[in-house]
């Protein structure tokens, strides 16, 4: 099949379902938590929250008529309105399209400037979709769209309308809609499919697939889609994962499985709070087996409590901090945490590189400083000498007295004899009668260099030295010495903040003449980074948790279904989800069996990385790569034991 109709089947899947229920609840949160500004009623409230209920515990139709019940009491309180959603959803999730539609258009005579109009239109998109009015359906996707208002219900329609005007309108449906819309997003879609389509021309989508669905299985994502900043980096990086995550679940639904996936994204901002409720709000709905997120460490660790009091496998993405995966058992880290990625570049130095003699320079701050002491440890452990650390506060400090001191640690602590002054014929034969040998005298001569006492002069050699009038250079000289290279340290282990920081310890590296091989932490992979400091930074050996491999077929269908580069966060979304698609293939589909499954998962390949949650629940795996003539290569993988 080719990569363009696996594009098409995956965005065609996330929006062109038999049932509701996946296309609905991958788009759609309940509104039930928010409540508009009108009188109390404590019987309308009663029976909303016991719509509530019958609604996540899939009685839908039950659900529908305690939530019509509601909105007919009058006067107006303050649950009317979330009725009207509500029970329009309860409808829609039986295909009882008609009384759905009946609800949305009453609530949206009525309440014209409610908080709910926006996911009024986009529940009345939806529902115009499944009954294939898809013009409909796109005017009310465009309902939903504001200006200057950027949050997941705008992510969301934008997503949906680039799949239908894709692959769903006809031509003359698009010619329509162009001609009408005075909608800037519709139009630049329309003009982008047409360009498109026009430099491809066998690239008309196949017959929509229709399977039969027998089982439905909700995961839920925990995501900072942060509404208040439409270009932050958070937000960027959250939008990426979700791209990741929805692909595997069409891929995994275009396969021969009976289970139909709900995904069910949730905002959490940066609100530990908030993203601990929504933990709560997804372990109460039992058809929800898994949770994917929060994407940092400290809100993965607010939320464990409510994930293991809910007993509901939550799996990390990127969190790395250590001893994520220990605090429950339904805790798991997809990613590498810090302390493994020290033990596997110690242990590829020592191991693999048969480094003995090693030093560090490295920021201080937290990140760092587990990254170093694992790392230290480690090498020790395996038999190495770790000859210095050295720690600075900013890149921005003088860093020459850390660099000086990494010279003078590793100097050699032995006097040395140089014979870059001219040695006269009578000179030599006075060393070579006090037991040098004439070989060894005649190439020092020759090279002008320099050699230790100890080896000129077997016995007495700093006494026999001085006796002859020799030229001693004793240690401190050589460390200071910046023309006088420093090779006895193989290897120096210098984790930074931020790749910005690559070309200040690089450069400096050189200049104090230490002949080492570099060694880095994650922060190295920038290539572009690499690239503009490839003067120094070139051989740099670094320890990561992903290796984009751009020529793996994974990644070439990943890139080919984006139509653009994957970049590491869609990379892990993909993978994160498909970890936990293989368990639900393999017929884990409760929480326990999932957790159970997700346990005891061994060298699993993903698209980032391989991934192995034995022994802990955190991935032990870590990607080697090199900076090799200006190209970012994988040198190995080291599974820390």
């Amino acid at each position: 099949m080719c990569s363009y109709i696996i594009l098409w089947q995956y965005l065609i899947k996330k929006i062109y379902l038999k049932t509701t229920t996946l296309f609905f609840l991958l788009f759609i949160s309940a509104s039930g938590n928010a409540q508009e500004q009108f009188r109390h009623n404590a019987e309308a409230e009663t029976l909303f929250s016991r719509g509530l209920e019958m609604y996540h515990a899939g009685s839908f139709e039950n659900a529908a008529e305690l939530f019509e019940t509601a909105l007919n009491i009058n006067p107006i309180h303050q649950r009317t309105t979330a009725s009207y959603l509500m029970g329009a959803k309860s409808w829609l999730s039986i295909r009882e399209e008609a009384q759905a539609m009946f609800l949305l258009n009453n609530f949206l005579k009525r309440f014209p400037q409610s908080e709910y109009a926006r996911e009024a239109h986009f529940t009345l998109g939806t529902t115009y979709f499944l009954l294939q009015e898809y013009t409909s359906s796109v005017k009310e996707f465009l309902n939903v769209l504001q200006p200057g208002v950027r949050d997941e219900r705008t992510i969301k329609s934008e997503l949906i309308l680039d799949s239908l005007v894709r692959f769903v309108l006809s031509p003359s449906e698009t010619k329509e809609l162009s001609d009408e819309t005075q909608n800037d997003f519709l139009k630049e879609l329309i003009a982008r499919n047409e360009t498109a389509l026009s430099s491809d021309p066998e690239s008309s989508p196949p017959p929509v697939p229709k399977r039969r669905k027998t089982k439905t299985i909700g995961i839920g994502a925990l995501l900072p889609l942060m509404s208040a900043s439409s270009g932050s980096s958070i937000k960027k990086a959250a939008e990426e994962v979700i791209e990741g995550m929805t692909i595997a679940q069409a891929q995994f639904e275009e396969t021969d499985t009976e289970i139909e996936i709900v995904l069910d994204v949730k905002n959490t901002e940066l609100d530990s709070f908030l993203a601990k409720n929504i933990v709560k709000e997804f372990s109460s709905d039992n058809n929800t087996v898994a949770l994917i997120g929060p994407l940092f460490s400290n809100m993965v660790q607010a939320c464990v409590p409510e994930a293991s009091a809910g007993k509901i496998p939550l799996v990390a993405p990127i969190a790395n901090t250590v001893g994520l995966a220990g605090m429950s058992e339904y805790i798991f880290q997809a990613n590498a945490d810090l302390a493994m990625h020290g033990k596997a570049l110690a242990h590829y130095a020592v191991k693999q590189l048969a480094m003995t003699s090693l030093g560090v320079i490295a920021p201080n701050n937290p990140t760092a400083n587990t990254l170093t002491s694992a790392f230290i440890a480690e090498a020790k452990r395996l038999g190495a000498n770790v000859t210095a650390h050295e720690t600075y506060e900013k890149i921005s400090d003088d860093l020459s007295q850390k660099f000086l001191a990494l010279r003078k640690s590793n100097v050699r602590s032995e006097p040395q004899v140089s014979f870059e002054k001219k040695i006269s014929g009578s000179l030599r034969k006075r060393i070579i009668k006090a037991g040098a040998s004439a070989t060894l005298v005649d190439s020092l001569i020759a090279s002008r260099g320099r050699v230790p006492v100890s080896r000129l002069f077997e016995t007495n050699g700093l006494k026999t030295a001085r006796a002859l009038n020799l030229t001693i250079i004793n240690p401190r000289s050589t460390a200071s010495n910046m023309e006088l290279p420093i090779s006895t340290i193989q290897g120096v282990f210098a984790p930074v903040a931020s790749s910005d920081d690559i070309g200040v310890i690089a450069s400096q590296m050189m200049y104090y003449n230490i002949k080492a091989q570099l060694l880095g932490s994650a922060e190295w992979y920038d290539e572009s980074q690499l690239e503009i400091q490839r003067r120094y930074a070139e051989g740099v050996i670094f320890c990561s948790d992903y290796f984009m491999n751009e020529n793996d077929p994974a990644f070439i269908s990943l890139q080919q279904q984006l139509r653009k580069k994957p970049t590491k966060y869609t990379l892990f979304g993909y993978d994160t989800m498909n970890l936990i698609l293989s368990c639900i293939e393999r017929g884990s589909i409760t929480r326990e069996s999932l957790r159970d499954c997700l346990s005891n998962i061994q060298f699993w390949e993903g698209a980032h990385s391989t991934v192995t949650l034995s022994k802990g629940r955190v991935n032990r795996v870590v990607q080697i790569l090199q900076f090799d003539e200006g190209v970012v290569q994988r040198v190995t993988e080291v599974t820390v034991e």
